[in-house]
């Protein structure tokens, strides 16, 4: 090791004046018997690493950091007698300026020195896990290589994007300080939904190239205590969606069915043969006809008469709304998205009956989704990893010429014809009248 115009051997100069903890953490960090600490020309004084373990081993890592340099410190060795191949001695020259550091049992000393690191790294391993919940260490690439929680221990070997990428905590602060070089701070989520409090400290070589990340993690009682409250929300919120819908299929079935001519009459008597049957639905006709009043006639007459009925208007719907409405999405699915996620219209109306108004007004990437709906009973989140079982029936409606729009291009044929398997027209008030 060189400093300056001096050659130490096996030694690490440390400037004066300092503290017990430079000294402490210098030898957890370099591989020296001696310490030299050196005050511009003076030489104030040497620690033997021998010494040093051993206080710091009698009395335990915290009470050494009370420690006096004075009580460690140690006068120089003259060079002006033999030493025997056990003594490490410190040379001299003539002006009395250090020339060297010589250990004579190297090979043995670096031994011990190892078995006194690992025991110090373990006092210091205690320290943390006494204040803090776990640290977590990784590598320069990501890859995981030391963790003190139980928990963690899985992921020994395993690299932070990756399971970032599986959710197994996310978003990574040890990802972000790789990819911005500088210490960070912020929340981690686990898959079993637990929040913590991360902080992540890059630790840089000579050149400037992170080598390691050391990540401290607390558990954040304000974070739980706010997702607490944030699922009593959550469930609140879906509680009033279950009381609108209820009160929206009471309003519906408060709707007298009045009708005065024999097309109407012959409808009617379609409608309870249709209920019974749990088949698609697809209601033909004009603008102002009744045909949600129909749709619900079905779905009160139906077995599932006691379930929701929600009512989906296509045509009163932004598309770019249309999927988190029909679908639901996860929390965090894409900006904008409502903290916690949200359940869609399918998912609510489990069990029940949706009502899909101007199904003509849907577009074809939906209508992709929608089909898959119906052959499959099956529905997954904006956002999500996993399809969840749904048992409802759909009714569709329209004003439109499907058939039409279905030779444009414009309406999926499958998707029509998985819709049409009863079909309902309703004739126009005009005709009505008439009769």
């Amino acid at each position: 090791m060189e400093n300056g115009k001096y050659h130490l051997h096996n030694a690490a100069y440390i400037p004066w004046p300092t503290t017990i903890e430079i000294v402490l953490f210098k030898a957890l960090e370099l591989d020296c018997q001696w310490f030299i600490l050196q005050d511009n020309e003076k030489t104030v004084g040497y620690i033997n690493r021998s010494t040093l373990y051993k206080k710091v081993k009698d009395i335990g890592f915290k009470q050494a950091l009370t420690l006096s340099l004075e009580d460690l410190l140690m006068k120089p060795i003259l060079n002006n007698r033999e030493f025997s191949s056990s003594e490490k001695v410190i040379l001299k020259s003539e002006i009395k300026k250090i020339e060297s550091v010589i250990d004579w049992n190297i090979s043995e000393q670096i031994s011990n020195h190892i078995a006194s690191d690992k025991w110090v790294l373990k006092e210091l391993e205690t320290i943390f896990c006494n204040f803090l919940d776990n640290i977590l260490i990784s590598d320069g690439y990501g890859n995981i290589t030391f963790a003190t929680a139980k928990d963690d221990q899985q992921y020994l070997g395993k690299n932070v994007f990756d399971l970032e990428r599986q959710k197994e905590f996310y978003p990574s602060v040890t990802a972000k300080v790789l990819n911005t070089g500088k210490r960070e701070k912020g929340l981690q989520y686990t898959k079993s939904g637990a929040v913590f409090e991360i902080e992540s400290v890059p630790i840089k070589d000579l050149n400037g190239n992170i080598v390691r990340v050391i990540s401290i993690t607390k558990g954040s009682s304000e974070v739980t205590e706010l997702k607490e409250k944030l699922n009593e929300v959550k469930n609140l919120l879906t509680s009033y969606q279950k009381e609108m819908i209820s009160m929206q299929q009471e309003h519906s079935e408060k709707k007298p069915f009045i009708y005065a001519s024999k097309e109407m009459d012959n409808l009617n008597d379609l409608i309870k043969s249709v209920a019974s049957y749990d088949a698609t639905v697809l209601i033909l006709g004009e603008t102002g006809v009744g045909k949600e009043v129909v749709a619900n006639r079905v779905h009160s007459l139906s077995d599932r008469y006691d379930k929701p009925f929600i009512a989906v208007n296509c045509g009163a719907i932004p598309e770019n709304l249309m999927e988190s409405e029909l679908f639901g999405y996860e929390d965090g699915a894409f900006s904008g998205a409502r903290k916690g996620g949200k359940i869609g219209v399918f998912e609510l109306a489990n069990n029940g009956t949706v009502f899909l108004d101007e199904i003509g007004e849907m577009p074809l990437h939906l209508q992709v989704k929608l089909l898959r709906v119906l052959q499959e009973k099956k529905v997954k989140r904006i956002g999500g990893l996993q399809e969840k079982s749904i048992d409802m029936r759909i009714i569709a409606a329209t004003n439109q010429d499907l058939t039409k729009k279905v030779k444009e291009k414009t309406f999926r044929e499958d998707l029509y014809y998985r819709l049409n398997v009863v079909p309902i027209t309703i004739p126009p008030l005009e005709k009505e009248k008439k009769m």
